[in-house]
């Protein structure tokens, strides 16, 4: 009998503490400026297409023309309404590619560190995605590769991936150029893999360091976070949708809570993921 009260005493103290997309900014809201927002629900958004490649991005909404490929749904809204840019590899030859050029991006005076995120989606067979690349053009040319994805991996979640970059530009005035390439399985044309892109933001600020903004959502890793280890008792936990005490925690995560169902087939905490604590036996009082 005893035993059962201590059990019950439990399930009804199971408190699951959980972490989902922490965002931390230091300083005030009047220290940053938001200088270039693209969710392609106006149109491309001010993006123009390069004249001197070989392939095109297309605004779309709803999924992709191939099956197995890319998303079901925009991320700005998560449903089939919104719109995206993506790249269609269906048939297309290794190794071309498709330039998307942003409208010009101006960094106002002594507004130094800037902060550049956005969404990207690729899915396919891995050896067709190909790759997506982002460079920094000023002075009439590109000037620096500022961020790269070879392949769709195992390890990434199923859906949009948000990515963030710090920039430091040498220039007032640039652009961004996404570069989506075409992969190839046993060096045939690609039947299966099409690459994405939504949601893109620059934000700077003045008087902040480049790690002025950051974001934890947990969706691909731990994002940087570690273990205390030695002086304390249980660790924290890297989950999607339940926790495993029926009736604590949440039900899904909160990054893409609220995808439709339907949205890359998956309701939406399936493939997002939060950091928690289980509470449960054998955990006691005070226990850290």
């Amino acid at each position: 009998m005893l035993r059962q009260r201590i059990k019950r005493r439990y399930l009804l103290v199971d408190v699951v503490l959980f972490l989902v997309a922490l965002h931390v900014r230091i300083g005030s809201s009047t220290d940053c400026v938001q200088v270039l927002k693209a969710t392609f629900e106006d149109g491309t958004s001010g993006f123009t297409q390069s004249q001197s490649d070989h392939l095109n991005w297309t605004r779309w909404s709803g999924r992709t023309p191939t099956s197995f490929t890319g998303p079901d749904c925009d991320r700005t809204f998560l449903n089939k309404s919104g719109h995206y840019m993506y790249m269609e590899e269906d048939h297309a030859d290794s190794g071309q590619h498709t330039d998307l050029i942003s409208p010009d991006i101006k960094i106002p005076d002594s507004y130094q560190d800037c902060d550049f995120q956005f969404f990207h989606n690729l899915g396919g067979i891995t050896a067709d995605v190909g790759s997506l690349t982002v460079f920094m053009f000023w002075n009439g040319a590109i000037q620096t590769e500022i961020w790269k994805k070879i392949n769709s991996q195992s390890s990434e979640p199923k859906g949009w991936v948000r990515r963030q970059v710090k920039l430091s530009p040498n220039a007032t005035v640039f652009k961004l150029i996404f570069r989506a390439t075409a992969g190839a399985n046993n060096s045939k044309p690609s039947q299966k893999g099409d690459i994405s892109i939504d949601d893109i933001t620059v934000s700077c600020c003045v008087g902040c360091k480049s790690d002025a903004f950051y974001v934890a959502d947990f969706s691909v890793d731990v994002n940087n976070y570690t273990q205390v280890k030695g002086s304390d008792q249980f660790d924290w936990q890297r989950k999607n949708s339940g926790t495993s005490s029926v009736g604590t925690g949440p039900g899904n995560d909160h990054t893409f809570y609220g995808n439709a169902a339907g949205c890359n087939g998956l309701q939406g905490g399936d493939h997002g993921h939060y950091m928690y604590i289980e509470a449960s036996h054998p955990r006691q009082n005070g226990d850290r």
